[in-house]
């Protein structure tokens, strides 16, 4: 008996000292010292979460704490995408210094999408065919988490974007591959739960390769779906918030670039968002590693400048620039990919791609930081960007 109660008191000691350890763990991929690139001159960059669930439907938060939640994680938007359509949606609001903007999570059979539309909040007695057929919302279709996507289902919906990183599918994606390294994070999750949830991302290639074709055929934008809800533990919501809104929302989110500030008339704000969003103008982040807030990229032809989402007719004075926040610590690269292929990288804070031909071109960069023991150094992507389309002449 005593030998039991000193191996099980060494295990504990031995934990709490790891869990010290991971608790002063921090993962940077930018020096805190460095300056960190100031706002573009004619681009506005915003951080929103999207696809967020309040207790309206599986969340565990009312939207005011959710806003108090988004608020710490310096978000600029939260997209509430509740799925229960029954009811009127709410009005679009400034809460803490965060525009809420109320969408709801549309089921039509075999199909599901999060629509949103700062206008239209009347959804009492309507169908989901009455959603799907709305032009001026915004429609992404949204990660059915069991099943994967169909291509050619996909090319016969009318739609804007596509929820090609969804944390609840990694998260479970993770559970199947490696039962012991996804109860490794959760145990490690009290003492460093952004490092917890971090190491449990893997990229999904399988949706990023669906992504890649499915832009080859018609224009789509590229989303990120926090899945947040607080309420990953069922019946224990009031007392653990796992993991917590502020948490999922630290994890990744979609940048939107405005050209112009806010104006703080959500009335306004909120019909620039959807503007950006349904063009393309935007990016993810997968800010767990670092704020990429004050990343750039987009096409220049001698002095025009070509946004992500945009097209162009393909000459030979195309160039793809980009520029990151500041210099890495860890070794990075940014790719650039061109339909679904990698192509070219470079590895420099700040450069240009020649574009030598028409397709589909974005970016991804990617950084290698070194996780603490059992893990080591890992490729993870920091930054994707949506498509430039450059066609023929």
């Amino acid at each position: 008996m005593n030998r039991i109660f000193f191996a099980l008191t060494f295990v504990m000691l031995s934990f709490a000292v790891y869990g010290f350890y991971i608790s002063q763990f921090e993962i940077r991929v930018i020096p805190p010292t460095a300056k960190v690139e100031d706002q573009s001159v004619f681009l506005y960059d915003y951080k929103m979460a999207f696809d967020v669930y309040s207790h309206l439907s599986s969340g565990s938060g009312n939207v005011l704490s959710i806003a108090e939640e988004a608020k710490k994680a310096r978000l600029n938007f939260v997209l509430i995408s509740d799925t229960n359509s029954y009811y009127d949606l709410d009005t679009d609001k400034y809460l803490s210094d965060v525009g809420m903007l109320s969408g709801a999570k549309v089921y039509d059979g075999a199909r599901q999408f999060i629509y949103y539309s700062p206008t239209n909040k009347n959804f009492f007695k309507k169908t989901a065919k009455d959603y799907a057929q709305d032009t001026n919302a915004l429609i992404v279709e949204s990660h059915q988490i069991t099943q994967p996507y169909e291509l050619s289902r996909l090319t016969e919906a009318n739609f804007d974007g596509l929820e090609v990183l969804n944390f609840k599918s990694i998260a479970q994606k993770s559970w199947k591959e490696s039962r012991l390294s996804t109860i490794w994070s959760i145990l490690y999750y009290p003492f460093n739960p952004r490092l917890a949830l971090t190491r449990l991302y893997k990229e999904p290639s399988a949706e990023i390769a669906i992504f890649d074709q499915l832009s080859q055929l018609k224009k789509v934008s590229f989303f990120v779906g926090a899945e947040a809800t607080a309420r990953a533990i069922p019946f224990a919501d009031w007392l653990v918030k796992f993991p917590s809104y502020e948490m999922s929302f630290n994890i990744a989110s979609q940048h939107v670039f405005l050209t112009s500030e806010l104006t703080g008339d959500i009335a306004n704000d909120a019909q620039k968002v959807l503007t950006a969003l349904k063009r393309g103008h935007s990016y993810v982040a997968f800010d767990a590693l670092g704020d990429a807030t004050g990343f750039e990229s987009y096409i220049t032809e001698n002095r025009k400048k070509i946004f992500t989402g945009e097209d162009i007719a393909f000459t030979k004075n195309l160039r793809l620039y980009y520029k990151l926040p500041a210099e890495p610590i860890p070794f990075y690269e940014v790719v650039l990919y061109k339909n679904g292929q990698r192509i070219d990288h470079l590895n420099t804070f700040e450069g240009l791609f020649p574009i030598d031909s028409p397709g589909v071109y974005r970016l991804q960069v990617r950084l290698s930081p070194t996780f603490p023991l059992p893990d080591a150094t890992k490729w993870i992507t920091w930054v994707y960007t949506n498509n430039f389309y450059v066609n023929p002449r």
